[in-house]
C-alpha cells in the first residue's frame, strides 16, 4: 500500500482547553499585575488589550470583506 492512500483518522479537537488554558494564564497575569502595580493599572491593561483585539478584528474583517 501506498503512503498516499493511507489517511489518517480525525484528531481531537483542542479549542476547549487551549481557551481554558489561556484564559488561566490571563488571569494570573492580571493578578500578578494587580498585586505589582495596583488595580489601576489592571484595568488600563484590560482596556488596552480589548482595543487591540478590536481593531485586529476589524482589520481582519475590512480585509475578508475587500477580498471577496
Amino acid at each position: 500500500m501506498s503512503d498516499r492512500q493511507h489517511r489518517p483518522g480525525r484528531v481531537e479537537d483542542y479549542t476547549t482547553p487551549f481557551l481554558v488554558s489561556v484564559f488561566v494564564l490571563i488571569f494570573i497575569a492580571l493578578f500578578a499585575l494587580w498585586a505589582w502595580a495596583g488595580f489601576v493599572w489592571v484595568l488600563f491593561s484590560g482596556w488596552v488589550a480589548t482595543r487591540g483585539l478590536t481593531r485586529a478584528e476589524d482589520r481582519v474583517a475590512i480585509r475578508t470583506d475587500s477580498d471577496h
